[in-house]
C-alpha cells in the first residue's frame, strides 16, 4: 500500500472515530490518530487536532494548541482552519484578540468562497472592527453568504430588513429571508416569520399562519414564541380557544423575563469581554496582562455560574454587581494603560 493510501485510510479512520460512523466515538483514538497525521503535515488532520483540542475531545482543552494547529493547515490554505484560525482572533481564544488578523483570515476563507467566513467577515465591516466600517460591503458579504446557504447571514438579512437601519425598511424582503429560514427547520427563523404575519408585515396579516409558525419555534424552546402561542390559544387567534393547551404554552414561556435578561446579560457580558482583549492587546507588561487576562476569564466564569434559567432577584443583583465591579476595573485600566 502506497504512504498516500495509508495516511487516506488513517484519515479515515481518525474521522470515523471522531464523528462515530461505523464504530462507536472514541476521542482518545481519534485524536491519536489525527496527531501522527499533524505532525507529518496533513493539514485536514491538524484542523481536526485543532478542533479536538479547543473542544477538550480526547485531549485536555488547550486554546493555545488549537490555535497552533489551526495556524498550521491555514497557512497551508486549509478553508475551515482558515476560518477557525480567525475566530480565534476575533474571540482571543489561544492568541490575543486581534481583530485585523480576524478579518485577514476570514478574507483568505472567504476568497476560497467560505459561507460562514463572509457571513463573520460582514459582521466586522458592519461594526467596524478590525477593518474601516462598512455598511455597503457588509451587506455585499452577507448577501454572498446568505445565497451560499448560511442560515446565520439570512437570518441577519432578514433582521436588517426588519430594523432597516442600514438597508432601509423592507418587511418583504425580511419575510423573504425569515421563510429561507424557517422552511429549513431553523426554529429562530420560524419566530421571527410568525411575528411578521402576527402583525402584518411584509404579508398580509394571517393569524392561522402565525400559530403555525409560533408553534414550530415553540416546540424548539423559544421562549418569546411559546408566550404568544399561550395568547393565542387563550384568545382562539388563528387556533381554536382551548385554555388547557393556553395554559401549557403559557407555563412554558413563562420565563420570559430570565430568558430576555439572560439575552442582556451575555450581551453584556460580551461587550466587556472585547473591551477587556482590546485593553489585553495594548499592554506589553507580561505580569500586567497575565492578571487581566486572569481577571477576565474569572469576570466570565462567574457570570456563567449566574446566568441560570430561572434566576432570583439575588442573581439580579449579584450579576449586576459583577458587571459594575468590571465597569470599575476597566475604567482604571484604562486610565492607567493610557
Amino acid at each position: 500500500m502506497k504512504t498516500s493510501d495509508n495516511r487516506d485510510y488513517n484519515l479515515e479512520m481518525g474521522k470515523n472515530y471522531y464523528h462515530g460512523t461505523g464504530v462507536k466515538i472514541d476521542y482518545r483514538k481519534a485524536a491519536e490518530i489525527f496527531g501522527r497525521l499533524a505532525e507529518q503535515g496533513d493539514a485536514d488532520a491538524q484542523n481536526y487536532l485543532g478542533v479536538m483540542y479547543e473542544n477538550g475531545q480526547g485531549v485536555k482543552k488547550d486554546y493555545v494548541k488549537a490555535a497552533e494547529w489551526f495556524r498550521k493547515a491555514a497557512e497551508q490554505g486549509y478553508v475551515l482552519a482558515q476560518y477557525n484560525l480567525a475566530k480565534m482572533y476575533e474571540l482571543g481564544k489561544g492568541v490575543e484578540y486581534n481583530a485585523a488578523k480576524a478579518a485577514e483570515w476570514y478574507e483568505k476563507a472567504v476568497e476560497q468562497g467560505d459561507a460562514s467566513a463572509q457571513n463573520n467577515l460582514a459582521f466586522l465591516y458592519r461594526q467596524g472592527y478590525g477593518v474601516p466600517k462598512d455598511p455597503a460591503k457588509a451587506m455585499e458579504l452577507y448577501e454572498k453568504a446568505a445565497r451560499n446557504g448560511c442560515t446565520t447571514a439570512q437570518l441577519n438579512l432578514g433582521y436588517m430588513y426588519e430594523i432597516g437601519k442600514e438597508t432601509g425598511q423592507d418587511y418583504v424582503k425580511a419575510a423573504e429571508w425569515y421563510r429561507k429560514v424557517a422552511e429549513q427547520g431553523i426554529p429562530a427563523g420560524a419566530a421571527n416569520l410568525a411575528e411578521l404575519y402576527d402583525k402584518g408585515n411584509g404579508v398580509p396579516q394571517d393569524y392561522v399562519e402565525a400559530a403555525k409558525w409560533y408553534k414550530i419555534a415553540a416546540e424548539h424552546d423559544i421562549k418569546c414564541a411559546q408566550t404568544r402561542l399561550g395568547e393565542m390559544y387563550e384568545k382562539g387567534l388563528g387556533v381554536p380557544q382551548d385554555s388547557e393547551k393556553a395554559a401549557y404554552w403559557t407555563k412554558k414561556g413563562v420565563y420570559l423575563r430570565s430568558w430576555i435578561f439572560n439575552m442582556k446579560t451575555l450581551f453584556d457580558r460580551s461587550n466587556r469581554y472585547k473591551r477587556l482583549n482590546e485593553m489585553i492587546a495594548k499592554v506589553t507588561d507580561p505580569k500586567l496582562k497575565s492578571s487581566i487576562v486572569k481577571t477576565r476569564d474569572e469576570y466570565w466564569n462567574r457570570i456563567q455560574k449566574l446566568n441560570k434559567p430561572n434566576f432570583t432577584d439575588e442573581d439580579y443583583n449579584q450579576i449586576k454587581q459583577e458587571h459594575e465591579r468590571m465597569d470599575d476595573f476597566i475604567s482604571k485600566m484604562d486610565k492607567n494603560i493610557k
